[in-house]
């Protein structure tokens, strides 16, 4: 994978990962196949971020062994991700 800061806030990045199925049925492909990520986050202040991707999942030959069809699956996503500690007050403790 590879990312690149395009401002001080704004980040993009691109990942793939490879999966294979440690056992399968004899005659059965163990290729599950590749994931594919591309991915923009957008850091609003500190302990906020909101992130934003396109996933493509190239089914491999274990999917055409299993269900029959090798069809590629899209997705996108969106979603906030808040770093909880941040906005938690600290709790004080007393000494007694």
């Amino acid at each position: 994978g590879w990312g690149v800061d395009i401002t001080k806030e704004i980040n993009v990045s691109a990942t793939g990962h490879y999966n294979s199925a440690n056992y399968v049925e004899p005659g059965f492909s163990r290729s599950i196949g590749l994931e594919s990520d591309l991915t923009m986050t957008w850091n609003i202040m500190d302990g906020l971020s909101f992130i934003a991707g396109y996933d493509r999942f190239f089914t491999g030959d274990f999917f055409r062994n299993t269900s029959g069809s090798n069809r590629d699956i899209d997705y996108v996503y969106m979603m906030l991700q808040f770093d909880i500690f941040k906005s938690k007050p600290r709790l004080k403790l007393s000494k007694g």
